[in-house]
């Protein structure tokens, strides 16, 4: 019945899909695929889906291995057809195998997350409140997640993960930004982490947040110079409040605040323990009479 349109839209496709010699369609990791897993991850590391009967810790465990098994089938399955698309040499298994060797310390690092709520969010109840609740926990531990499976070599996979945190959240980070310990984000509707920024240790940021580029590198040939650094270098224990933006490669170093509305094109270092406003804005009121 829709053979006509069928015909019309694949051959249309071919061109962006189809190999080099434009014989075969090539596979491609499956995004919902890819979803149902990064909830499984969370499930395992956030406890997602809650734990509605007691058990012994033995138990737990072995819950908590079952998991993994099924994890481990299907991630292997999607990180195979990305080798396969991008024609790079690995093996799923063992890019699977270090991925978990390293959920460990990416459990470390989310339990930090979490207590960096608690200590700078007085609304944060209790670790479970915010384990099961918060959008900045969402969105951090699946960048962390992803920032392994980005170096392990699977960046359209690591981007998927982390555009599903973006759709779930509102939080847009990028794989490949570096983030240090306890990190927070409060609220954190409309905040975006560009790919070459690099966050310190204790750091917090608020919703709306940007921490951007100023300008693109490009090689001679006009095309994007990915080597460059681009977003911006945040220092230790610095605070970004709502609607800041930071644009450029530059540093806004330990200790510092900027304040909310802030709009900073970076030039320079920002030195430490500055302080950062806008100028004073004027408001005005126009009343009935």
């Amino acid at each position: 019945m829709h053979s006509r349109q069928a015909r019309i839209i694949a051959r249309k496709l071919v061109q962006s899909l189809s190999n080099d010699q434009g014989t075969t369609i090539e596979a491609l990791p499956n995004p919902t695929a890819i979803h149902d897993i990064t909830d499984a991850l969370l499930d395992v590391i956030l406890v997602r889906q809650g734990i509605e009967v007691p058990s012994s810790e033995e138990q737990f465990i072995q819950l908590i291995n079952v998991k993994l098994g099924a994890i481990a089938a299907k991630l292997e399955t999607q990180i195979a057809i990305e080798l396969s698309h991008a024609g790079t040499q690995g093996s799923a298994d063992a890019i699977v195998t270090k991925l978990f060797d390293e959920l460990p310390a990416i459990l470390d690092l989310t339990e930090g997350d979490i207590g960096a709520a608690i200590a700078g969010d007085p609304a944060a109840r209790s670790p479970a409140y915010v384990r099961l609740s918060y959008p900045g926990i969402f969105a951090i531990t699946v960048y962390r997640i992803a920032h392994v499976i980005l170096h392990l070599g699977c960046p359209l996979i690591a981007r998927i993960l982390t555009e599903y945190a973006h759709e779930k959240t509102g939080i847009d980070i990028h794989p490949g930004a570096t983030i240090g310990k306890r990190f927070f984000i409060d609220h954190g509707t409309g905040v975006v982490i560009g790919e070459t920024s690099v966050i310190g240790d204790d750091v917090a940021i608020y919703q709306g947040v940007t921490l951007g580029a100023q300008s693109f590198p490009r090689k001679p040939d006009g095309s994007f110079d990915l080597t460059k650094k681009r977003h911006p270098t945040i220092g230790n224990r610095v605070k970004i409040y709502a609607d800041a933006a930071i644009l450029g490669k530059e540093k806004v170093a330990d200790g510092s605040i900027v304040g909310s509305g802030t709009r900073l094109i970076l030039k320079e270092d920002i030195p430490a323990n500055t302080v950062i406003i806008p100028e004073k804005q004027v408001m005005r009121m126009k009343t009935g009479k």
